[in-house]
């Protein structure tokens, strides 16, 4: 969550799938929902602010954090223990509109076609 939502940067502007706010440590989930930390657009990599659980540019300063690749991973192994890897969901046909702009330079590990 949430879905289908474009990112607020007009030179982006790209319709993200799935933010995949379930790929950061539950900790890090709440302060991204109390609006204290603001998380990447996956296409451009610059802050977004949730409000009223759509994103939008931040309106001050804040911290951005990255999606947590550990995080990825148990999300990616806890789909019905479906996917042993985050690059065995980010490679699965089915998930290729959600997982497209996590295929490439996702953290250090994931660098795939």
């Amino acid at each position: 969550m949430p879905h289908d939502e474009i990112c607020p940067y007009p030179d982006c502007g790209k319709t993200v799938k799935d933010w995949f706010i379930e790929w950061y440590p539950i900790p890090t989930q709440y302060e991204i929902g109390r609006q204290k930390l603001a998380m990447d657009c996956p296409y451009c990599r610059r802050p977004v602010m949730l409000s009223k659980r759509r994103p939008v540019i931040p309106t001050h300063a804040m911290n951005m954090e990255p999606r947590s690749y550990d995080a990825a991973t148990q999300y990616a192994r806890g789909l019905v223990e479906r996917y042993p890897t985050l690059e065995a969901f980010l490679a699965d046909p089915n998930q290729v509109e959600k997982a497209a702009p996590d295929k490439q330079g996702y953290g250090p590990y994931v660098n795939l076609p």
